[in-house]
């Protein structure tokens, strides 16, 4: 993680490398260490963004707060590091957090766990967002559960069923997911053509079929899945 340092100290700048090499030796890159705002946003333009920016307040000629106003937009984290308790105005930009000078390992090292629990969590939401985006080219669905997202290919859909606001989704293998959307909701994901309404509260996946016992009115589907199946669902199969 790129960690660029933003203090008109010399002897602060240090103490923050000294700091971050000791108890972090491989998770953080020192990018660079500029002694004003003004030298802070050349090297943002012109090197781009880093992780994360500790940065100082009281700085001679502009204050560090003045950052939030020429990027209010920043893709990076920011630290204030100060010799004063936090004002309301710096609280209300809304940084990651402040580090009093002068600086304490112990407080620095917990705000730096803190900061890597984050990141780490924010790329891993950033990688399902891009899942989500692609899921319709991957033949795959993300469904949020009370303790998981689960990941479920098309191919391993056997049959849906709705219940007032709730769906069921019923696997090959056996398995079973339960989903806090209407039935209408969930099928809207899926091709109209292989995942086929067949009564107000069926959805078949018909790749999955594999033949109708016309005597025992039941569907066998992959994987030995037999499914009871009214004279209604078999009528409204499309081929």
């Amino acid at each position: 993680m790129k960690v660029l340092i933003v203090d008109d100290e010399k002897h602060a700048q240090d103490t923050l490398e000294i700091l971050l090499k000791k108890d972090f030796p491989s998770q953080f890159q020192i990018v660079g260490k500029c002694f004003s705002l003004d030298e802070a946003l050349q090297h943002l333009r012109e090197k781009g963004h880093p992780d994360l920016v500790f940065l100082d307040v009281q700085m001679p000629h502009r204050s560090g707060f003045e950052l939030f106003a020429e990027m209010p937009h920043r893709d990076f984290e920011v630290i204030f590091t100060t010799a004063h308790d936090m004002t309301r105005e710096a609280i209300n930009l809304r940084p990651f957090g402040y580090i009093l000078k002068p600086i304490n390992p112990n407080e620095l090292k917990s705000k730096m766990e803190e900061f890597i629990e984050n990141y780490e969590e924010t790329n891993i939401n950033r990688k399902l967002d891009s899942l989500i985006g692609n899921s319709q080219s991957l033949e795959l669905q993300l469904f949020s559960t009370n303790d998981n997202i689960e990941f479920v290919h098309n191919h391993e859909i056997a049959y849906m069923k709705g219940d007032r606001g709730y769906t069921s989704i019923y696997k090959t293998d056996g398995t079973e997911i339960m989903v806090s959307k209407n039935l209408k909701a969930v099928q809207e994901n899926y091709p109209e053509k292989q995942f086929m309404r067949v009564s107000k509260s069926l959805v078949l996946n018909i790749k999955n079929i594999i033949r109708y016992d016309k005597k025992h009115n039941k569907l066998f589907m992959k994987d030995n899945l037999i499914l009871d199946a009214g004279s209604n669902t078999i009528k409204n199969i499309k081929i």
